[in-house]
């Protein structure tokens, strides 16, 4: 298989044509500053087909996604995995329908809410007290939701979550199959799974019937590159195209569907021999880390003891939790004192991010960090409990009531009790832990201050520490 639009870019870039067409910077990259990359940097000029009414090299190319994840219908996203939910779930869900939401998806599908104006049911995450880590959703509360809630459109997940904890997307299936509701599973973070058998399967192959990949968060492609994948026949396609193109980008960047064709054709050419090097190295570090005698690293053993239904071992998880150090300063210290940049922290532990392109000598450079880090610390007693998200949860108003109420500024100490107007959201992952319409509780706003404390940026609270709340006095 090849990769048609990358390939045909390249060739393109050294034909003697004029460009006098978009974008602006003609193609000038001695002036730009950008080097080679403004040479592939073109628009929708004959022979380069149409990202909205695919006939040539772009419906070749997205074929191509089609075959690799055995999906009926795949499109390239050049605005993330943020525009492939929003526009599943608006395509979908008639406007006010009721959706059984986990609670902790990301902040688009929230904006999918309010959008539409959807009434949404929470289903919250089960919470992995040891590791301080979200974790599954239980498709027996999903099925208790249906039963007890009339008129289920959709029931709309997050799976792998930050973290890498898999839900059961099978059982999930099986009971929005048995009772006519689409399935939509936001698997951001799982674009790899299920491509060849040294992964856990991903939502695709489980029975979902809308799925979204990030395809830049854990395979080779540049950021902001998705695809938005239909599975079932249940998925109204024309709604779903008409949708994509509202919210998509008008003028998509044949650089970033560049990088999503020669992705794709990375992965089909080479994935077993690639995705076999990957596991081995990702096997030798977790063994090269055996020895650890104070940070513990979250693995298969969740499996084996009945904690999660699946876990994607790819996610390098450092739990301090217990230690005379948080996440947080064990981020700062990879980075400050052994050139490691980690993808996220909490106070509780911290998240390094891999993909099929790392590589040994980057293995190795961590773990040499963490069993050097290791050695210096220890156990501490305490008796702070780690709040989640489900802890502050009260709602007033739905959150499509939100937009049309009065608000007023504060300051976020003089809070409590007040209805929030806006999302507060740690970033990263975007998981809002306050959406509008939510009573701003003692312990949420607490919580908010620790994190604030911990450098941590939350969305929402302004430099001032002011956030919106309702003025319920007008």
């Amino acid at each position: 298989m090849s990769a048609p639009l990358y390939e045909k870019l390249i060739s393109y870039k050294s034909m003697d044509i004029y460009p006098f067409h978009m974008p602006g910077h003609k193609r000038q990259v001695n002036k730009l500053g950008f080097g080679e990359i403004a040479e592939i940097d073109i628009t929708e000029i004959d022979d380069f087909d149409n990202l909205y009414h695919t006939k040539g090299i772009i419906k070749e190319a997205q074929n191509n996604v089609k075959i690799l994840y055995g999906t009926k219908e795949s499109y390239f996203l050049v605005n993330g995995s943020t525009v492939g939910i929003l526009t599943a779930i608006t395509s979908q869900c008639k406007r006010g329908a009721k959706v059984i939401v986990a609670r902790n998806c990301h902040k688009s599908v929230y904006n999918a809410i309010m959008i539409k104006g959807l009434d949404p049911i929470y289903v919250y995450p089960s919470i992995i007290e040891q590791y301080g880590l979200v974790g599954e959703i239980s498709p027996k509360e999903v099925e208790s939701l249906i039963i007890n809630n009339n008129d289920i459109e959709a029931v709309i997940i997050t799976s792998p979550t930050y973290d890498g904890v898999i839900s059961n997307i099978r059982e999930l299936a099986k009971i929005t199959n048995k009772y006519n509701i689409l399935l939509i599973v936001d698997e951001a973070h799982g674009a790899h799974l299920g491509i060849t058998n040294y992964t856990a399967n991903g939502a695709i192959k489980e029975g979902a019937d809308l799925v979204i990949h990030s395809l830049h968060k854990t395979l080779p492609a540049l950021t902001q590159t998705a695809l938005l994948h239909i599975v079932s026949d249940r998925v109204n396609k024309t709604k779903l195209e008409r949708s994509l193109s509202i919210f998509q980008t008008s003028s998509p960047s044949y650089i970033l569907m560049a990088s999503i064709d020669n992705c794709i054709n990375i992965l089909t050419s080479n994935k077993e021999a690639l995705f076999m090097s990957y596991m081995n190295n990702i096997d030798y570090f977790r063994n090269k880390l055996n020895g650890l005698k104070n940070i513990r690293i979250v693995g298969m053993d969740m499996i084996e003891k009945g904690i999660v239904f699946q876990y994607d071992i790819t996610k390098l998880i450092f739990v301090v939790k217990g230690l005379n150090i948080n996440g947080n300063n064990l981020a700062e210290e990879l980075r400050n004192l052994y050139n490691v940049q980690v993808e996220y922290s909490t106070k509780d532990y911290v998240l390094a991010m891999t993909s099929i392109f790392d590589t040994m000598e980057g293995f190795n450079k961590l773990a040499d960090a963490i069993i050097s880090i290791d050695k210096r610390l220890y156990k501490v007693n305490s008796t702070e409990k780690t709040k989640y998200i489900d802890t502050y949860l009260r709602a007033k108003h739905r959150i499509n009531e939100v937009e049309d109420l009065e608000i007023k500024d504060i300051n976020i100490s003089d809070a409590i009790g007040s209805i929030s107007s806006d999302f507060i959201i740690p970033y990263p992952p975007g998981i809002p832990l306050v959406v509008p319409g939510e009573i701003l509780e003692e312990e949420t706003i607490k919580h908010i201050n620790q994190l604030l404390q911990q450098g941590i940026d939350v969305l929402g609270v302004r430099d001032n520490n002011r956030i919106s709340i309702i003025d319920e006095e007008k």
